[in-house]
């Protein structure tokens, strides 16, 4: 059974977490770390959280990439209306 002191995170703590992600590469290493190990839920569901919104990005992205590639016709018409409409 968790005790709420289990859960409870000082500000000094969440200034090193809101650090972590600012880390390069190690950064990422350290979030899926901290997403699933730990007795702390309240910092592995917000490393969870940051690790969806990651792949929720990826898969727009990818998406967007996707369309991009298959109808490069589009693509063209907003190169063409762009030039064609001078700001």
């Amino acid at each position: 059974m968790m005790r709420d002191e289990d859960n409870y995170i000082s500000v000094g703590q969440w200034m090193l977490l809101l650090l972590v992600p600012a880390i390069p590469v190690v950064g990422w290493i350290l979030i899926i770390i901290l997403a699933f190990t730990g007795g702390n839920e309240s910092r592995k569901n917000y490393f969870r959280a940051m690790i969806a919104w990651f792949v929720l990005v990826v898969v727009i992205l990818v998406a967007v990439g996707l369309v991009l590639v298959a109808f490069p016709a589009l693509f063209q018409d907003v190169k063409n209306w762009q030039a064609n409409h001078h700001y």
